[in-house]
């Protein structure tokens, strides 16, 4: 059941029931409607979407093969919770990608691509400095996401969804995890800079050092989490 009183959105785009039922719980994930390791009943999600039982189920299936949500024999449904080992090696994919796109952008890249990445800076850097964690964390996500998109390379693309994008999303529903935000904007500041002055290894290795650090944070407040 979703906490603190918060619901899902109905439904209004014209996808299939099940696509839109699966965008909502989604969303409701990423956002911190259902926590990590919650029970997700489609019997309840039918009644509060107003569909069947059939589209959610579809929905929830979505989910699962997308990594948002895992099947417990004679359990039922939960929100995957990720284990520290989860987080190290997702960091090593990430850093796999990430390294290459930002070798790939340092070489080839427009002054648009450059705005891009300055603007979503300064948007985190603000947000940082008004301690607002969920935009802080959503707007850190974005960058990632635009740093690949930013390469042009489909295939790049598609492995980073589905191999990263999902832990991202879980990140930016902890609190605690990031402490001082503000570490965000300091890191990828540079970054920037290195890119737009064409320093391909540079490039690499701040966004290796990023990756790298935001793991050992993670991984750390899952363990301390998992002690309680």
């Amino acid at each position: 059941m979703p906490r603190d009183g918060k619901t899902i959105r109905p439904l209004e785009e014209r996808q299939t029931v099940a696509e839109a039922a699966a965008e909502r719980v989604r969303e409701a994930i990423l956002s911190g409607v259902y926590s990590q390791g919650q029970r997700v009943s489609d019997t309840r999600l039918a009644e509060e979407l107003g569909v069947s039982r059939g589209s959610t189920r579809e929905a929830l299936k979505m989910l699962q093969v997308q990594g948002f949500l895992v099947q417990r024999p004679n359990r039922g449904t939960y929100v995957w919770s990720p284990s520290p080992a989860d987080i190290r090696e997702s960091c090593e994919v990430r850093v796999a990608i990430e390294t290459h796109a930002a070798r790939l952008l340092a070489t080839y890249h427009s002054e648009a691509d450059l705005a891009v990445l300055s603007d979503l800076v300064e948007q985190l850097e603000r947000e940082a400095e008004a301690d607002d964690q969920v935009a802080a964390s959503q707007i850190d996500k974005t960058f990632h996401e635009t740093l690949i998109r930013l390469c042009r390379n489909a295939r790049l693309v598609e492995v980073y969804e589905r191999e990263v994008a999902t832990m991202l999303g879980f990140f930016g529903v902890d609190a605690e995890a990031y402490r001082p935000l503000t570490e965000m904007g300091r890191e990828l500041r540079p970054l920037c800079d290195a890119i737009a002055t064409a320093n391909a290894e540079r490039a690499a290795g701040l966004i290796e050092a990023h990756v790298r650090r935001s793991t050992a944070i993670m991984a750390s407040h899952v363990e301390a989490r998992s002690r309680r």
